[in-house]
């Protein structure tokens, strides 16, 4: 996996960048250290104050913004980068917030997109909220489950939906991811942090019980058998620079094509996008992404 950096003054976008400790501690360590700007954006006004009191300096700043609403005119085609962590599976609009990521993008500009597909955390919510000490606090569950959740083929859903918004030539993969936490309490903890859920803390807290207990009853099934979700593993293809030698003279604003990967079953749906514009004009500029390196973002939970 690969992200194409410029010479100097690369712009980047982190959408959805919660307080801000990501978008600093992780991502901005993999930027060229000449980088113009860094922008990290989140719906909530709290996680914004916290992140410029906290990460803001000359280059790096956070600010309000909706994914889902219309963006400001002085964001449009300003990015070289977007990056999204853990986020998009709480987008209801997909259609709106990829239209949105492809406004934001310059014409040579690529995107890394990761987040949740399929999860039994989801189907334990879908469960705990039909129980009587639950139901009160979980009416609007099927508002906070992944738009994939429930598909039976995810990866055309989004094709269709990266190709409705402009982008071309798209090609959608699979990976199972699994995050492994230290004790019981250390995986409450990560479950209390991801529940949308507002509820009184003796509820909460047997909210969590009930949760690890049918967390387990369902995955037990494949504790000794081949999981068939195992189809959904990861399949990455990239289409490699030098392949692209022969298209040196299409012209730079021609196509925005994505190459994009997409995690599914126990995992987390990952869109990586390189702008053909961007790999014609930069063949020899690519900077190499560890793989690997995503496992340092670890979310509150998988």
């Amino acid at each position: 996996m690969r992200t194409y950096w410029k010479e100097y003054n690369d712009r980047v976008l982190d959408v959805g960048c919660g307080d801000g400790g990501v978008t600093v501690d992780l991502l901005r360590q993999h930027m060229p250290v000449n980088f113009e700007r860094l922008l990290g954006c989140d719906i909530s006004e709290s996680m914004i104050e916290h992140a410029n009191k906290h990460y803001r300096d000359r280059r790096t700043e956070f600010l309000v913004l909706d994914i889902e609403s219309s963006m400001p005119d002085e964001l449009i085609e300003k990015f070289n980068h977007v990056f999204s962590f853990f986020t998009l599976h709480w987008v209801l609009q997909q259609e709106k917030a990829f239209r949105n990521i492809y406004n934001l993008l310059d014409i040579d500009g690529d995107c890394l997109l990761v987040f949740m597909g399929h999860t039994l955390i989801f189907d334990t919510w879908r469960r705990l909220s039909k129980q009587q000490k639950c139901s009160a606090y979980m009416k609007d569950v099927d508002k906070y489950v992944s738009p994939y959740h429930d598909c039976v083929d995810p990866e055309t859903r989004v094709r269709s939906l990266m190709e409705t918004v402009g982008f071309h030539e798209v090609d959608v993969q699979c990976r199972n991811k699994t995050f492994i936490y230290d004790n019981v309490e250390s995986f409450k903890k990560a479950l209390t942090a991801i529940s949308p859920f507002a509820m009184p803390s003796n509820v909460q807290e047997e909210f969590l019980e009930e949760m690890i207990k049918e967390l387990q009853l369902m995955d037990k099934p494949n504790d000794d058998i081949e999981d068939d979700t195992k189809v959904h593993s990861l399949l990455i293809t990239f289409t490699p620079p030098k392949a692209l030698a022969s298209l040196r003279d299409v012209p730079a604003r021609t196509l925005r094509p994505f190459i994009l990967c997409l995690v599914h079953a126990e995992g987390c749906l990952i869109l990586f996008g390189i702008s053909l514009a961007l790999l014609v004009r930069d063949l020899d500029k690519a900077v190499h992404v560890d793989d690997n390196r995503l496992d340092g973002i670890k979310p509150a939970v998988m």
